[in-house]
């Protein structure tokens, strides 16, 4: 970590002098938190240019509340708290983006259409699809599922059969959909 470079007592003159406002000292101190941080970042992003913003973002996030407000434990362990959210919001953009591009390329959206109906309509649509493919008896399954049945319904569509002999026949056929679904690249 950080304190290898430096030990406890140099690293916290270089906050205090810092924080009262040496611009030499803050300078060497963001030098030397901006390189570890940018390791980290990278590491988990994968991404170089995004990795260099998310830790410029936590360093100056983390700087500027800790010269606001006196912290009850060490900076080091805050600031690195802040990088790792950083790191996690940036990796949940990444995922959003790709999910929207991979669904506004494919089909016509409604006026007012949020991201989660066009893409609950298409996923609709991929999965009546690929029941095609499935055994007679998962369709069957599958189709009173569908139409709104609920257990009940379904263990008396099968009714020579024990309860949980119905149960893993649904969740062979949920199963093998899922396959089906997967090797299409339809589903992750």
């Amino acid at each position: 970590m950080v304190s290898s470079v430096l030990d406890s007592r140099g690293l916290d003159a270089l906050l205090a002098a810092a924080r009262a406002g040496d611009r030499s000292a803050e300078e060497a101190l963001f030098a030397l938190l901006s390189v570890r941080l940018f390791e980290v970042a990278k590491r988990r992003i994968r991404n170089e240019e995004e990795a260099r913003d998310v830790a410029a973002e936590a360093l100056a996030t983390a700087w500027e509340r800790y010269r606001a407000a006196a912290m009850p434990g060490g900076f080091l362990p805050w600031l690195f708290t802040i990088l790792r959210n950083k790191i996690g919001n940036s990796i949940k953009r990444a995922r959003t983006a790709t999910r929207v591009v991979r669904f506004e390329d494919v089909g016509e959206r409604v006026a007012g259409d949020t991201e989660d109906e066009v893409s609950g309509r298409r996923l609709e649509e991929r999965v009546r699809g690929a029941l095609t493919h499935l055994p007679t008896e998962c369709r069957r399954i599958f189709g009173i599922l569908l139409a709104g049945g609920v257990r009940a319904e379904l263990l008396a569509a099968f009714p020579l059969e024990r309860p949980g002999t119905v149960d893993v026949r649904l969740s062979r056929c949920r199963r093998r959909l899922h396959e089906i679904l997967s090797r299409r690249g339809w589903i992750g």
